[in-house]
Protein backbone atom coordinates (compact mmCIF):
# COMPACT_ATOMS: atom_id res chain seq x y z
CA UNK A 1 0.00 0.00 0.00
CA UNK A 2 1.04 3.32 -0.31
CA UNK A 3 0.65 6.09 1.63
CA UNK A 4 -0.09 9.40 0.67
CA UNK A 5 0.85 12.22 2.67
CA UNK A 6 1.27 16.27 2.85
CA UNK A 7 3.93 18.57 3.61
CA UNK A 8 2.84 22.26 4.14
CA UNK A 9 5.02 24.84 5.11
CA UNK A 10 7.61 27.77 4.08
CA UNK A 11 9.12 27.12 0.50
CA UNK A 12 12.87 26.33 0.41
CA UNK A 13 14.50 29.68 0.10
CA UNK A 14 18.17 29.09 1.07
CA UNK A 15 19.05 29.19 -2.45
CA UNK A 16 17.06 32.80 -3.19
CA UNK A 17 17.15 34.20 -0.44
CA UNK A 18 17.19 38.10 -2.55
CA UNK A 19 13.82 36.55 -4.33
CA UNK A 20 12.05 35.96 -0.81
CA UNK A 21 13.07 38.78 0.31
CA UNK A 22 11.71 40.91 -2.68
CA UNK A 23 8.63 38.52 -3.03
CA UNK A 24 8.16 37.75 0.73
CA UNK A 25 7.11 34.58 2.43
CA UNK A 26 4.91 32.06 1.26
CA UNK A 27 3.01 29.14 2.07
CA UNK A 28 2.68 25.97 0.01
CA UNK A 29 1.32 22.39 -0.06
CA UNK A 30 3.08 19.66 -1.93
CA UNK A 31 1.21 15.98 -1.89
CA UNK A 32 4.23 13.38 -2.46
CA UNK A 33 4.07 9.46 -2.29
CA UNK A 34 5.99 9.04 1.06
CA UNK A 35 7.44 5.80 -0.14
CA UNK A 36 8.32 5.94 -3.85
CA UNK A 37 8.06 9.93 -4.95
CA UNK A 38 11.27 11.03 -6.77
CA UNK A 39 13.27 13.99 -4.88
CA UNK A 40 12.19 17.66 -5.59
CA UNK A 41 13.65 18.94 -9.22
CA UNK A 42 14.30 21.36 -11.12
CA UNK A 43 16.25 23.39 -14.34
CA UNK A 44 16.30 26.32 -16.19
CA UNK A 45 17.60 27.04 -19.61
CA UNK A 46 19.01 29.14 -20.76
CA UNK A 47 21.57 29.38 -17.80
CA UNK A 48 22.88 32.85 -18.90
CA UNK A 49 20.71 35.54 -20.83
CA UNK A 50 22.26 38.93 -21.74
CA UNK A 51 19.55 41.63 -22.86
CA UNK A 52 19.78 45.53 -23.79
CA UNK A 53 17.69 47.96 -22.19
CA UNK A 54 13.93 47.51 -23.27
CA UNK A 55 15.30 43.43 -24.62
CA UNK A 56 12.98 40.17 -23.38
CA UNK A 57 14.26 37.06 -23.09
CA UNK A 58 11.94 33.90 -22.20
CA UNK A 59 13.31 31.23 -19.73
CA UNK A 60 12.20 27.95 -19.48
CA UNK A 61 11.93 25.55 -16.17
CA UNK A 62 11.74 21.69 -16.37
CA UNK A 63 10.40 20.32 -13.16
CA UNK A 64 8.69 17.22 -11.53
CA UNK A 65 6.30 19.26 -9.52
CA UNK A 66 5.07 23.04 -9.13
CA UNK A 67 7.28 25.86 -10.20
CA UNK A 68 7.24 28.77 -9.01
CA UNK A 69 9.33 31.97 -9.66
CA UNK A 70 11.54 34.87 -8.21
CA UNK A 71 13.55 37.59 -9.40
CA UNK A 72 16.53 38.75 -7.18
CA UNK A 73 15.95 42.18 -8.72
CA UNK A 74 12.28 43.47 -9.80
CA UNK A 75 13.98 47.04 -10.12
CA UNK A 76 16.22 45.18 -13.15
CA UNK A 77 14.07 42.43 -14.51
CA UNK A 78 10.50 42.56 -14.57
CA UNK A 79 8.48 39.30 -14.03
CA UNK A 80 5.57 39.12 -17.20
CA UNK A 81 3.12 36.56 -17.87
CA UNK A 82 4.62 33.91 -15.82
CA UNK A 83 3.15 30.50 -16.35
CA UNK A 84 4.08 27.32 -14.68
CA UNK A 85 6.76 26.58 -17.22
CA UNK A 86 7.95 29.86 -18.06
CA UNK A 87 8.56 33.31 -17.60
CA UNK A 88 9.90 36.58 -19.59
CA UNK A 89 11.99 38.82 -18.34
CA UNK A 90 12.86 42.45 -19.82
CA UNK A 91 15.76 45.05 -19.08
CA UNK A 92 14.66 47.72 -17.09
CA UNK A 93 18.28 49.05 -16.10
CA UNK A 94 21.95 47.74 -16.74
CA UNK A 95 23.20 45.80 -14.19
CA UNK A 96 23.77 41.79 -13.39
CA UNK A 97 20.70 39.49 -11.31
CA UNK A 98 18.68 36.08 -11.24
CA UNK A 99 15.75 34.69 -11.69
CA UNK A 100 14.94 31.11 -10.14
CA UNK A 101 12.71 28.48 -10.55
CA UNK A 102 11.96 26.94 -7.33
CA UNK A 103 9.69 24.07 -5.90
CA UNK A 104 10.21 22.42 -1.99
CA UNK A 105 13.42 21.53 -1.90
CA UNK A 106 14.88 22.08 -5.11
CA UNK A 107 15.60 25.37 -6.95
CA UNK A 108 17.31 26.57 -9.94
CA UNK A 109 19.14 30.19 -11.55
CA UNK A 110 19.39 32.13 -14.65
CA UNK A 111 22.21 35.07 -14.25
CA UNK A 112 20.73 37.62 -16.07
CA UNK A 113 22.94 40.68 -17.50
CA UNK A 114 21.02 43.58 -18.82
CA UNK A 115 23.33 45.94 -21.01
CA UNK A 116 22.47 49.32 -23.02
CA UNK A 117 22.44 51.74 -24.24
CA UNK A 118 25.42 50.58 -25.73
CA UNK A 119 23.85 48.80 -29.46
CA UNK A 120 20.74 50.25 -28.80
CA UNK A 121 18.33 52.28 -31.70
CA UNK A 122 15.03 54.21 -30.64
CA UNK A 123 11.65 52.03 -31.99
CA UNK A 124 9.83 54.24 -34.65
CA UNK A 125 6.33 54.77 -34.90
CA UNK A 126 4.01 55.98 -32.38
CA UNK A 127 3.15 55.04 -29.26
CA UNK A 128 0.43 55.97 -26.47
CA UNK A 129 1.05 59.05 -24.20
CA UNK A 130 0.98 58.14 -20.56
CA UNK A 131 -0.50 62.23 -20.09
CA UNK A 132 -3.60 63.02 -22.33
CA UNK A 133 -2.70 66.17 -24.48
CA UNK A 134 0.92 66.10 -24.13
CA UNK A 135 2.05 69.45 -25.24
CA UNK A 136 6.12 68.78 -25.61
CA UNK A 137 9.37 67.17 -24.17
CA UNK A 138 13.11 67.53 -23.31
CA UNK A 139 15.51 65.30 -23.71
CA UNK A 140 17.04 64.41 -20.67
CA UNK A 141 19.52 61.72 -21.17
CA UNK A 142 21.50 61.55 -23.59
CA UNK A 143 20.88 65.24 -23.57
CA UNK A 144 22.48 68.16 -26.15
CA UNK A 145 25.27 67.67 -23.47
CA UNK A 146 25.63 64.12 -24.38
CA UNK A 147 25.27 62.62 -21.02
CA UNK A 148 24.13 59.51 -20.17
CA UNK A 149 22.82 59.99 -17.25
CA UNK A 150 20.66 62.26 -14.91
CA UNK A 151 19.58 61.92 -11.05
CA UNK A 152 18.52 58.20 -10.70
CA UNK A 153 18.84 57.48 -14.57
CA UNK A 154 21.38 55.83 -15.69
CA UNK A 155 22.53 54.26 -19.40
CA UNK A 156 18.89 54.89 -20.30
CA UNK A 157 17.21 57.48 -23.01
CA UNK A 158 14.71 59.30 -21.25
CA UNK A 159 12.18 62.28 -22.07
CA UNK A 160 10.72 64.62 -19.58
CA UNK A 161 7.03 64.62 -21.23
CA UNK A 162 4.29 67.01 -20.26
CA UNK A 163 0.38 67.33 -21.25
CA UNK A 164 -2.67 68.62 -19.79
CA UNK A 165 -2.88 66.47 -16.16
CA UNK A 166 0.81 67.28 -15.31
CA UNK A 167 4.49 65.66 -16.15
CA UNK A 168 6.16 62.29 -16.05
CA UNK A 169 10.08 60.90 -17.48
CA UNK A 170 9.58 58.06 -19.73
CA UNK A 171 12.08 55.70 -21.06
CA UNK A 172 11.82 55.97 -24.78
CA UNK A 173 12.86 52.78 -25.53
CA UNK A 174 10.76 50.49 -23.14
CA UNK A 175 8.25 53.25 -23.18
CA UNK A 176 8.08 52.82 -19.49
CA UNK A 177 7.01 55.75 -17.15
CA UNK A 178 10.16 56.40 -14.84
CA UNK A 179 8.76 59.18 -12.54
CA UNK A 180 5.15 61.12 -12.50
CA UNK A 181 4.64 63.57 -9.87
CA UNK A 182 1.29 63.61 -8.49
CA UNK A 183 -0.79 66.79 -6.72
CA UNK A 184 1.64 68.98 -8.70
CA UNK A 185 -1.20 71.94 -8.83
CA UNK A 186 -0.86 74.13 -11.88
CA UNK A 187 -2.69 72.88 -14.74
CA UNK A 188 -2.80 72.05 -17.29
CA UNK A 189 0.96 72.14 -18.06
CA UNK A 190 2.57 73.14 -21.39
CA UNK A 191 6.19 71.81 -20.56
CA UNK A 192 8.86 71.00 -18.12
CA UNK A 193 12.32 71.99 -18.14
CA UNK A 194 15.81 69.93 -16.81
CA UNK A 195 19.25 71.30 -15.92
CA UNK A 196 21.53 69.45 -13.89
CA UNK A 197 24.82 69.85 -12.08
CA UNK A 198 28.20 68.28 -13.19
CA UNK A 199 28.30 65.57 -13.88
CA UNK A 200 24.87 64.39 -14.35
CA UNK A 201 23.56 61.38 -12.34
CA UNK A 202 22.95 60.35 -8.80
CA UNK A 203 25.68 62.35 -7.47
CA UNK A 204 24.17 65.20 -8.42
CA UNK A 205 21.77 67.14 -8.23
CA UNK A 206 18.52 67.67 -10.65
CA UNK A 207 16.12 70.49 -10.89
CA UNK A 208 12.98 70.45 -12.83
CA UNK A 209 10.34 73.37 -13.49
CA UNK A 210 6.54 72.47 -14.89
CA UNK A 211 4.61 74.88 -15.99
CA UNK A 212 1.11 75.93 -17.06
CA UNK A 213 -1.86 78.22 -17.22
CA UNK A 214 -2.10 77.87 -13.71
CA UNK A 215 1.24 78.40 -12.63
CA UNK A 216 4.78 76.17 -11.69
CA UNK A 217 5.96 73.52 -10.03
CA UNK A 218 9.78 73.17 -8.98
CA UNK A 219 11.14 69.52 -8.17
CA UNK A 220 14.65 68.30 -7.61
CA UNK A 221 16.31 65.03 -7.92
CA UNK A 222 19.75 64.84 -4.83
CA UNK A 223 20.96 61.61 -4.50
CA UNK A 224 18.56 60.09 -6.38
CA UNK A 225 15.65 60.53 -4.76
CA UNK A 226 12.65 63.35 -5.34
CA UNK A 227 11.83 66.44 -2.94
CA UNK A 228 8.29 67.81 -2.17
CA UNK A 229 7.48 70.20 -4.98
CA UNK A 230 7.36 73.79 -4.38
CA UNK A 231 4.20 75.69 -6.07
CA UNK A 232 3.80 78.67 -7.43
CA UNK A 233 0.68 80.83 -9.06
CA UNK A 234 0.60 82.91 -12.11
CA UNK A 235 0.03 81.47 -16.14
CA UNK A 236 4.08 80.71 -17.30
CA UNK A 237 4.36 80.01 -21.06
CA UNK A 238 8.05 78.84 -20.94
CA UNK A 239 10.49 77.55 -19.22
CA UNK A 240 14.39 76.26 -20.34
CA UNK A 241 17.81 76.09 -18.93
CA UNK A 242 19.92 78.79 -20.07
CA UNK A 243 22.36 77.56 -23.08
CA UNK A 244 20.07 74.60 -23.88
CA UNK A 245 22.50 72.19 -21.81
CA UNK A 246 21.54 69.62 -19.60
CA UNK A 247 24.43 70.99 -17.42
CA UNK A 248 23.35 74.16 -16.13
CA UNK A 249 22.78 76.47 -13.18
CA UNK A 250 19.87 78.44 -14.88
CA UNK A 251 16.39 77.54 -15.81
CA UNK A 252 14.78 80.73 -17.19
CA UNK A 253 10.73 80.71 -16.34
CA UNK A 254 8.69 82.88 -18.40
CA UNK A 255 5.14 84.86 -17.17
CA UNK A 256 3.28 87.39 -19.11
CA UNK A 257 1.83 88.74 -16.79
CA UNK A 258 5.19 89.62 -14.99
CA UNK A 259 7.75 88.93 -16.60
CA UNK A 260 10.98 86.09 -16.38
CA UNK A 261 11.93 84.23 -13.13
CA UNK A 262 15.10 82.52 -12.80
CA UNK A 263 15.39 79.39 -11.10
CA UNK A 264 18.94 78.67 -10.00
CA UNK A 265 20.93 76.32 -8.15
CA UNK A 266 21.96 77.04 -4.75
CA UNK A 267 25.03 75.64 -3.18
CA UNK A 268 24.09 75.95 -0.02
CA UNK A 269 20.85 74.21 -0.41
CA UNK A 270 22.08 71.79 -2.80
CA UNK A 271 19.00 72.31 -4.98
CA UNK A 272 17.62 74.09 -7.89
CA UNK A 273 15.31 77.14 -6.22
CA UNK A 274 13.21 80.41 -7.78
CA UNK A 275 15.68 83.38 -6.82
CA UNK A 276 14.31 86.76 -5.94
CA UNK A 277 15.63 88.41 -9.69
CA UNK A 278 12.72 89.78 -12.05
CA UNK A 279 12.81 91.25 -15.31
CA UNK A 280 9.63 92.90 -16.21
CA UNK A 281 8.08 92.48 -19.12
CA UNK A 282 8.28 94.46 -21.90
CA UNK A 283 5.46 96.69 -22.70
CA UNK A 284 4.82 95.92 -26.66
CA UNK A 285 3.09 92.20 -27.11
CA UNK A 286 2.73 89.59 -25.11
CA UNK A 287 6.16 87.73 -23.51
CA UNK A 288 6.12 84.34 -24.49
CA UNK A 289 9.67 83.29 -24.20
CA UNK A 290 13.04 83.57 -23.31
CA UNK A 291 16.65 82.49 -23.57
CA UNK A 292 20.13 83.10 -21.81
CA UNK A 293 23.22 81.82 -23.14
CA UNK A 294 25.48 81.65 -20.15
CA UNK A 295 24.77 78.58 -18.07
CA UNK A 296 26.30 80.01 -14.84
CA UNK A 297 24.58 82.06 -12.53
CA UNK A 298 27.34 85.03 -12.71
CA UNK A 299 30.01 84.02 -14.99
CA UNK A 300 33.50 85.71 -13.79
CA UNK A 301 32.85 89.41 -12.01
CA UNK A 302 30.56 90.57 -14.72
CA UNK A 303 27.33 90.01 -13.01
CA UNK A 304 24.12 87.85 -14.35
CA UNK A 305 24.23 87.71 -18.40
CA UNK A 306 21.77 89.37 -20.42
CA UNK A 307 18.77 87.61 -21.71
CA UNK A 308 16.88 87.76 -24.75
CA UNK A 309 12.84 87.89 -24.22
CA UNK A 310 10.35 87.23 -26.80
CA UNK A 311 6.83 88.74 -27.56
CA UNK A 312 4.05 88.03 -29.97
CA UNK A 313 1.78 89.81 -31.47
CA UNK A 314 1.08 91.27 -35.07
CA UNK A 315 4.37 92.30 -35.14
CA UNK A 316 6.23 89.86 -32.72
CA UNK A 317 9.46 91.33 -31.55
CA UNK A 318 12.90 90.12 -29.90
CA UNK A 319 14.46 92.15 -26.85
CA UNK A 320 17.23 92.53 -25.38
CA UNK A 321 17.52 92.87 -21.52
CA UNK A 322 20.66 93.58 -19.72
CA UNK A 323 19.60 92.36 -16.48
CA UNK A 324 20.88 95.65 -14.68
CA UNK A 325 17.58 97.28 -14.36
CA UNK A 326 17.47 99.07 -17.29
CA UNK A 327 14.34 98.39 -19.73
CA UNK A 328 13.97 95.90 -22.64
CA UNK A 329 15.08 97.43 -25.69
CA UNK A 330 14.06 96.00 -29.41
CA UNK A 331 16.53 94.01 -31.61
CA UNK A 332 14.11 92.62 -34.04
CA UNK A 333 10.90 93.04 -35.82
CA UNK A 334 9.27 89.45 -36.44
CA UNK A 335 6.33 88.39 -38.05
CA UNK A 336 2.75 87.40 -37.17
CA UNK A 337 2.03 85.49 -33.63
CA UNK A 338 5.96 84.09 -32.47
CA UNK A 339 5.79 81.38 -29.84
CA UNK A 340 8.96 79.87 -29.39
CA UNK A 341 12.73 81.38 -28.78
CA UNK A 342 15.47 78.50 -29.07
CA UNK A 343 19.50 78.31 -29.27
CA UNK A 344 22.08 76.84 -29.74
CA UNK A 345 25.77 77.61 -29.00
CA UNK A 346 27.90 77.26 -32.34
CA UNK A 347 31.78 77.93 -33.57
CA UNK A 348 33.40 80.92 -32.89
CA UNK A 349 31.14 81.69 -29.55
CA UNK A 350 28.05 83.11 -31.26
CA UNK A 351 24.25 81.48 -30.79
CA UNK A 352 22.28 80.78 -33.18
CA UNK A 353 18.72 81.03 -32.68
CA UNK A 354 14.92 80.26 -34.32
CA UNK A 355 11.99 81.79 -33.63
CA UNK A 356 8.94 80.37 -34.88
CA UNK A 357 6.11 82.28 -36.20
CA UNK A 358 2.95 80.52 -35.65
CA UNK A 359 0.66 83.07 -37.99
CA UNK A 360 3.27 83.40 -40.82
CA UNK A 361 4.50 79.53 -40.85
CA UNK A 362 8.00 80.70 -40.63
CA UNK A 363 11.01 79.86 -38.64
CA UNK A 364 13.13 82.83 -38.25
CA UNK A 365 16.75 82.54 -37.55
CA UNK A 366 19.61 85.34 -36.33
CA UNK A 367 23.39 85.72 -34.45
CA UNK A 368 23.42 86.95 -30.79
CA UNK A 369 26.67 87.23 -29.35
CA UNK A 370 25.59 86.58 -26.14
CA UNK A 371 25.79 90.50 -25.40
CA UNK A 372 24.62 93.16 -27.51
CA UNK A 373 24.83 92.17 -30.81
CA UNK A 374 21.51 90.43 -32.93
CA UNK A 375 22.07 89.64 -36.54
CA UNK A 376 18.59 88.67 -38.71
CA UNK A 377 20.21 85.62 -40.94
CA UNK A 378 17.18 83.95 -43.21
CA UNK A 379 14.23 82.42 -42.59
CA UNK A 380 13.08 78.50 -42.85
CA UNK A 381 9.58 77.98 -44.60
CA UNK A 382 7.51 75.96 -42.25
CA UNK A 383 3.78 75.23 -43.09
CA UNK A 384 1.02 74.70 -41.01
CA UNK A 385 0.89 76.33 -37.78
CA UNK A 386 4.61 76.03 -36.24
CA UNK A 387 4.62 76.22 -32.46
CA UNK A 388 8.26 74.71 -31.17
CA UNK A 389 11.18 73.82 -32.68
CA UNK A 390 15.22 72.21 -31.72
CA UNK A 391 18.22 72.87 -32.84
CA UNK A 392 21.55 70.33 -32.73
CA UNK A 393 24.87 70.94 -34.06
CA UNK A 394 25.62 68.42 -36.71
CA UNK A 395 29.32 66.82 -37.15
CA UNK A 396 29.73 69.21 -39.93
CA UNK A 397 29.63 72.44 -37.82
CA UNK A 398 26.42 73.12 -39.48
CA UNK A 399 23.23 72.99 -37.26
CA UNK A 400 20.45 70.70 -37.37
CA UNK A 401 16.97 72.46 -37.25
CA UNK A 402 13.58 70.71 -36.86
CA UNK A 403 9.95 71.78 -36.34
CA UNK A 404 6.18 70.72 -36.91
CA UNK A 405 3.17 71.90 -38.12
CA UNK A 406 0.61 71.62 -35.89
CA UNK A 407 -2.20 72.08 -38.02
CA UNK A 408 -0.99 69.51 -40.94
CA UNK A 409 1.03 67.19 -39.31
CA UNK A 410 4.36 68.65 -41.56
CA UNK A 411 7.52 68.08 -39.91
CA UNK A 412 10.05 70.14 -41.42
CA UNK A 413 14.06 69.75 -41.14
CA UNK A 414 16.61 72.96 -42.41
CA UNK A 415 20.27 72.65 -42.63
CA UNK A 416 21.89 76.08 -41.28
CA UNK A 417 25.66 77.74 -41.46
CA UNK A 418 27.08 78.52 -38.06
CA UNK A 419 26.73 81.68 -39.90
CA UNK A 420 22.91 81.21 -40.20
CA UNK A 421 22.80 80.77 -43.76
CA UNK A 422 20.37 78.46 -45.00
CA UNK A 423 21.76 75.45 -46.73
CA UNK A 424 18.58 73.34 -47.49
CA UNK A 425 15.18 72.27 -46.05
CA UNK A 426 13.04 69.78 -46.61
CA UNK A 427 9.28 69.12 -45.67
CA UNK A 428 7.80 65.58 -45.05
CA UNK A 429 5.24 64.47 -41.80
CA UNK A 430 5.13 63.09 -38.85
CA UNK A 431 3.63 59.21 -38.58
CA UNK A 432 -0.38 59.01 -39.70
CA UNK A 433 -2.43 58.72 -37.38
CA UNK A 434 -0.49 61.60 -35.35
CA UNK A 435 -2.52 64.60 -34.93
CA UNK A 436 -1.39 68.06 -33.32
CA UNK A 437 1.78 67.78 -33.89
CA UNK A 438 3.05 70.71 -31.94
CA UNK A 439 6.74 70.12 -30.35
CA UNK A 440 9.19 67.91 -31.64
CA UNK A 441 12.70 67.77 -30.52
CA UNK A 442 16.02 65.30 -31.36
CA UNK A 443 17.81 62.65 -29.78
CA UNK A 444 20.73 60.73 -31.28
CA UNK A 445 20.85 56.85 -30.14
CA UNK A 446 23.72 54.30 -32.03
CA UNK A 447 22.11 54.12 -35.05
CA UNK A 448 22.14 58.41 -35.61
CA UNK A 449 19.93 60.96 -35.24
CA UNK A 450 15.98 61.17 -34.43
CA UNK A 451 13.08 63.02 -34.17
CA UNK A 452 11.29 62.37 -31.25
CA UNK A 453 7.51 64.34 -31.00
CA UNK A 454 3.77 64.84 -29.64
CA UNK A 455 0.75 64.12 -30.88
CA UNK A 456 -1.11 66.49 -28.54
CA UNK A 457 -5.01 66.19 -30.20
CA UNK A 458 -4.08 61.86 -30.16
CA UNK A 459 -2.89 61.21 -26.88
CA UNK A 460 0.39 60.29 -28.43
CA UNK A 461 3.96 60.95 -29.56
CA UNK A 462 6.26 59.23 -32.20
CA UNK A 463 9.68 58.53 -32.91
CA UNK A 464 11.35 58.75 -36.36
CA UNK A 465 14.11 59.24 -38.46
CA UNK A 466 15.67 62.54 -38.81
CA UNK A 467 17.24 63.24 -42.53
CA UNK A 468 20.57 63.70 -40.80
Amino acid sequence: MIRRAIRCGRRRIDTVVAAAAVLGAFVACDFFDSDNSPPPFVEVTPAMVTLEVGQTATITANSNGFVSWGAANLDVVALENPTLTTVTVRGLAPGVTTVTAFISGAGASTAVTVVGPSGSSLPTGLRGSPLSQPEGLQIITPGPSGSTAFGPWTGRYVAALWGSTGWAAIDLITGDVLHQPVGLGGGPFFGVAAASQDPPGVSSTGGFVAFGSGGYAVQNVINGSFTPTQIGFGTAYDAFPAGGAIVSDVITLVQPGSGVRFVEFDAPSNAYLLASEHVTYPTNGELVSAYTKETLIAPGLGGPPPILLLTRGVESRVWLNQRDGSASTTVLTLGLDARKLRCVTVAGGNALCGVTLFGADQVAIFLWDGASSVTATTTVSAPGDPVDLDLRVLDNGNVALVTTGFATGSLVEAELTPAGALVSSEAGSVPAGCTGAGHAVYVEDDAGLKVVGTCYSSNQYFIMESRF
